[in-house]
């Protein structure tokens, strides 16, 4: 299988852990690209990639490169992921993939077209304990039939109203940050909802402060999610079934869980990693091998179902209006 060379566009914190990850899967990190060519240059030569660009677009020109790990703001992606398509480069872009589902159909249109691997970078979905660990224990039934689901994640973050997380024109926000994770996890476990109810504090700058969200399923299953990014979570889910539960502390990471079936002594699951982000790129790199335009594991049609959900939230919240105009100006994405 060729070694596939890789580039990594805005190399902020979490490219940071991604690098490290292609260091532990045996993958090549070939090129850096930032805005700032001293910051690509910087982070270059930690990870000993050969190329720094001042920007996305010298990067993308590389006819070198072969995929690429987007890693800017949300608001950013859509562009970011068209373009890099167009450049001919194989695309994994960081979660959510899009802020909404018409601009993830956008982007799967750009890669069947021009014939190249799309896939959303939820790393926690190709971790042990979800891709198989989990699915397998409860197709077996070890806890009946899922009944319910609850799960939590939130943290109290950075107060400036200009950092990414409180900008609305950078497509910040709770849900998207972090209540992703939660809406990934019920989509994994019990699929679509077929109804979904939820309150929200919308902050002073428009984004989803904190918020509570019930969704119903079929199957008598319901979850109720809480997300935000205004206190201390649990960062913990339950799956609750007709003969037992299991808890996930930290359940967004799934290194361990605890199994509790009715009338037996609790058992622990034990899945734990070195980085996580491994998982993510390996499969990135099978799909490419195999001439795979999207991953059997995380087709862009359950990426667009969970961002389906979350754009019903945020009209229910009166934000979508916000987020839209935010994707509008995000042309910035390449300068």
């Amino acid at each position: 299988m060729k070694r596939l060379k890789w580039g990594i566009l805005a190399p902020g914190i979490i490219s940071h852990k991604f690098a490290k990850a292609l260091h532990i899967n045996g993958s090549e990190l070939y090129a850096v690209g930032s805005r700032t060519l001293s910051r690509a240059e910087t982070f270059a030569a930690e990870y000993g990639a050969p190329k720094a660009y001042g920007s996305y677009e010298e990067l993308l020109a590389d006819e070198t490169v072969d995929v690429v790990y987007i890693a800017n703001p949300h608001s950013h992606h859509a562009k970011t992921i068209i373009r890099s398509l167009r450049a001919g480069k194989h695309v994994l872009c960081e979660k959510p993939l899009c802020v909404s589902r018409e601009e993830a159909e956008g982007c799967r249109r750009a890669a069947q077209e021009n014939g190249r691997f799309l896939m959303e970078a939820m790393w926690s979905r190709f971790l042990p304990m979800y891709h198989s660990t989990l699915p397998d224990l409860l197709r077996e039934g070890i806890i009946g039939e899922i009944r319910m689901i609850t799960a939590d994640y939130s943290f109290d973050g950075d107060p400036d109203p200009d950092y990414r997380i409180l900008n609305a024109k950078l497509a910040g926000g709770g849900l998207l940050d972090v209540g992703v994770y939660a809406v990934h996890f019920t989509n994994l476990l019990l699929g679509n909802p077929t109804e979904i109810t939820s309150v929200c504090h919308v902050g002073e700058t428009g984004v989803d402060l904190q918020s509570a969200i019930s969704m119903k399923f079929s199957h008598l299953a319901v979850a109720n999610i809480t997300t935000g990014i205004k206190c201390v979570g649990t960062q913990e889910a339950v799956i609750v079934g007709t003969q037992g539960f299991i808890r996930l502390p930290y359940f967004s990471q799934g290194q361990t869980a605890m199994i509790h079936v009715t009338g037996a002594e609790p058992e622990e699951l034990d899945c734990r990693y070195e980085n996580g982000f491994q998982y993510e790129i390996a499969e990135t790199e099978r799909c490419i091998a195999e001439g795979l335009l999207e991953s059997p594991v995380l087709p862009l049609s359950t990426t667009m179902d969970v961002l389906r959900t979350m754009d019903a939230l945020r009209n229910q919240w009166g934000t979508d209006a916000i987020y839209r105009e935010a994707t509008r100006s995000g042309d910035s994405a390449i300068s």
